[in-house]
């Protein structure tokens, strides 16, 4: 998770890794001094790749109907549970009133279909496969955030940057060359 990975690079146990930037901006304000270094993901409209999602057999039908309830999300304070708290704002539902619950997006599925949560923030490509088995989408919430936003980024430690200023520039190159390919 996004905890391990920058406590990972804090440490120097590794050089470089991904984080959300909901994440990554917590941790900057923190005082860590992490700096980043390419885009890793983001959302540009269109089709979901995180949505806020319910059982096959759920009777939830609205952001009201979550008021009291655990919903799932993939950590807590990261971008999806951000997008999560703008939709319920959208709604006009104090987020306080919904209870977040931390899952690996590996579980939420299961979590789903045990009850375990009312509803949760599933992310590709557990989405596609929760949507396939029978869950069904509630929001898109993703899109209470914005049309065009970044998710996730490449960072590194300040020092490490300012210490291979040449690699940190060809992974940065490297990453975008890729993503250019990917998209």
């Amino acid at each position: 998770n996004g905890a391990a990975v920058a406590s990972a690079i804090a440490s120097g146990a590794a050089e470089i890794g991904q984080g959300n930037v909901v994440s990554l901006a917590l941790a900057h304000e923190k005082g860590l001094p992490f700096v980043l270094l390419a885009p890793a993901s983001a959302y540009a409209g269109g089709a979901p790749t995180s949505a806020l999602i319910v059982s096959k057999t759920s009777t939830v039908a609205s952001a009201r109907d979550l008021i009291g309830k655990p919903v799932g999300v993939g950590g807590l304070k990261d971008i999806g549970s951000v997008a999560l708290d703008m939709w319920l704002m959208q709604q006009g539902i104090e987020p306080s009133h919904v209870q977040d619950v931390e899952i690996p997006g590996p579980q939420i599925g299961a979590a789903l279909e045990r009850g375990n949560v009312a509803a949760a923030i599933s992310i590709e490509p557990y989405l596609s496969r929760s949507l396939a088995n029978g869950a069904r989408m509630l929001a898109p919430t993703q899109r209470a955030i914005g049309n065009r936003f970044l998710i996730g980024a490449y960072f590194s430690t300040a020092t490490w940057a300012k210490a291979h200023p040449d690699l940190a520039r060809k992974f940065t190159g490297v990453m975008i060359e890729a993503a250019r390919w990917a998209n």
